[in-house]
């Protein structure tokens, strides 16, 4: 008798189990990463556990975290398709800036969760259209990066709406997101800015003609 209590829970162990893993969201393939083009940069990414914490959907929908690989891959495919394609965003500041060589254009990925929906339904469009809200946007320019299941690729959608800390979305399908903010910076101009050893020796010589002159004084009032 006991040895079939133990059989059993351990047959209704294996399916729960075996019904975990069927209903874990599969994690994306990571592309070949390609040459970065000049002047860009991906910054480092957070861990899924952080992006999850920091991150909730509008109501009717469910976030869950991704894995390490889909985050992964969400990072390759911002230099992919999105550093290395700034010319064509159709962003024209964004565009400007990537062919100045004394701007460069960095990418944060900000949030790579999984989006599922939960009593949601799709718009007279027929997409689903959700906001994302996580600390961690900023005011830079913002992209969303969409995984497409069939394809295991990435496609790059333009918000419909986006502020500091959230940004909307509307997609024919849902699956992970990665928003992704754009920022420019200037190049700091190393060679054209005066180097401290050029100018010591001219303030050592004022000291040197003060003290000179402090002493000649001196000697002149003792005398």
């Amino acid at each position: 008798m006991k040895k079939s209590v133990i059989t059993a829970l351990t047959a209704a162990m294996v399916i729960t189990l075996s019904s975990i893993t069927a209903f874990a969201a599969p994690s994306a393939t990571v592309p070949a990463a390609e040459t970065p083009a000049v002047g860009t940069a991906v910054e480092a990414v957070a861990s899924p556990e952080a992006y999850d914490a920091a991150t909730t959907v509008s109501t009717g929908y469910k976030e869950t975290a991704v894995s390490a690989t889909t985050v992964k891959s969400a990072s390759v495919a911002t230099q992919n398709i999105i550093l290395n394609n700034l010319d064509k965003l159709g962003d024209p500041a964004i565009a400007q800036a990537a062919a100045d060589p004394k701007k460069t254009v960095s990418a944060i990925v900000r949030t790579v969760v999984d989006v599922t929906p939960a009593g949601a339904k799709k718009n007279a469009a027929g997409n689903y259209e959700f906001t994302l809200s996580c600390n961690y946007i900023g005011t830079g320019r913002v992209y969303v990066l969409h995984y497409l299941e069939k394809s295991k690729s990435w496609e790059i959608l333009v918000p419909k709406a986006a502020t500091k800390g959230a940004v909307t979305i509307e997609s024919a399908t849902c699956s992970p997101f990665a928003v992704v903010e754009l920022n420019v910076a200037s190049v700091a101009a190393i060679a054209t800015s005066p180097k401290t050893g050029e100018t010591l020796p001219a303030a050592l010589m004022f000291i040197m003609i003060g003290a000179v002159g402090a002493i000649v004084c001196t000697k002149k009032v003792l005398a």
